[in-house]
């Protein structure tokens, strides 16, 4: 290997996998700048109930840091989001399971760390990813067409895999020894946990964890918001409040979201904007809020949204009429209704 001091610009997402990579490339001798990536996906406000995925925080992405800092590993956040909506609607490699657009997303983050690569005078681009461990987008096929089109071509190393791949730039000049890369393969993880242990990685995600895009549950909220109003009119708070509360379809011009508990009805408080907002007089519930077309708003609407409100606040009160506010952008007003019964709710409930 040369005595030059080489560096290496990595994808960290916070999970085990891209952990390893880094800290086995900067074993390797070549200076590491890994980069965590912010998708506008998740922010810092959503309740804490609703961040069991992947899509980490900025302070859960460097769960790691004293380790990577002892290895000279270099963390930085960067914001992937300009774009990105283009990625989920429009992926032009198509989606997997759910609404996750995995090869174009891969390549939207690569084609950023190219960049960083460039500017900061790197050598090669690295990730975590292990060939056949994600069928859309870690077989073979699928990462060979990812290293073209991101115009890496063979400075895109995969570390975990190295020994299964062609062999790239940094091999064929020496930066790295071909032989200390691994061949990992297929989504047995217990490689991964023994190698984690011996470098003394103790903290990182489960491994079922995932982009929140792969998420059955939350998959189903967009797609039946694609449904009702399409895609184009979407932004990211949009994506965000999908993932708080329980959501209820009504038709395809009514929808309504009830929050779970304090800090969801919390978080619906702060995202109201144009929408109803309702609540029950005096007795602890959730905040709801109604997503109606303003030429379909009328007492109907507002009485079933009420009714849905009193069935999601304490059971004694299920069965006697509720005092029930409607806040609405030019008013407030009581109205009286009885709770819909658990049968009647759950035909509206996106699960």
């Amino acid at each position: 290997m040369s005595d030059l001091k080489h560096k290496a610009i990595g994808l960290l997402s916070g999970g085990l996998d891209s952990s390893l990579a880094a800290i086995l490339i900067a074993e390797l001798g070549v200076e590491v700048l890994a980069l965590h990536f912010y998708s506008g996906l998740n922010s810092p406000d959503i309740p804490e109930r609703n961040k069991n995925d992947a899509v980490v925080t900025d302070e859960d992405a460097v769960n790691a840091m004293s380790l990577f800092k002892d290895k000279g590993i270099t963390v930085r956040n960067v914001d992937m989001s300009m774009g990105y909506l283009d990625v989920i609607h429009s992926p032009e490699h198509g989606y997997g399971k759910n609404v996750n657009p995995c090869v174009d997303c891969h390549i939207h983050m690569l084609r950023i760390a190219k960049k960083v690569m460039e500017d900061e005078g790197a050598d090669f681009v690295f990730t975590g990813e292990v060939v056949g461990q994600r069928p859309m987008s870690q077989g073979m096929h699928q990462l060979t067409l990812i290293s073209a089109e991101t115009g890496l071509k063979d400075k895109l190393v995969r570390p975990l895999s190295g020994q299964l791949m062609a062999m790239t730039y940094p091999e064929k000049v020496g930066i790295l020894d071909r032989s200390k890369l691994l061949r990992l393969s297929g989504r047995n993880r217990k490689p991964q946990i023994a190698l984690a242990a011996s470098y003394g990685l103790t903290k990182y995600p489960a491994p079922a964890g995932g982009c929140i895009l792969t998420d059955p549950a939350f998959s189903l909220k967009v797609k039946d918001v694609w449904d009702a109003s399409g895609k184009d009119g979407m932004d990211f708070e949009d994506y965000r409040l999908l993932r708080v509360g329980r959501h209820l379809r009504i038709n395809p011009d009514l929808k309504i979201i009830a929050g779970r508990d304090e800090a969801e009805n919390d978080y619906l408080d702060k995202h109201v904007g144009n929408l109803i907002r309702v609540e029950v007089v005096d007795i602890p519930g959730p905040v709801l809020l109604v997503d109606c077309q303003p030429d379909k708003l009328n007492d109907s609407v507002l009485e079933l949204a009420a009714r849905i409100a009193g069935r999601y606040c304490k059971s004694r009160f299920s069965e006697v009429e509720l005092d029930v506010q409607i806040e609405m952008k030019d008013q407030t007003k009581i109205i009286q209704a009885k709770p819909f019964t658990a049968e009647e709710v759950a035909q509206w409930v996106i699960h």
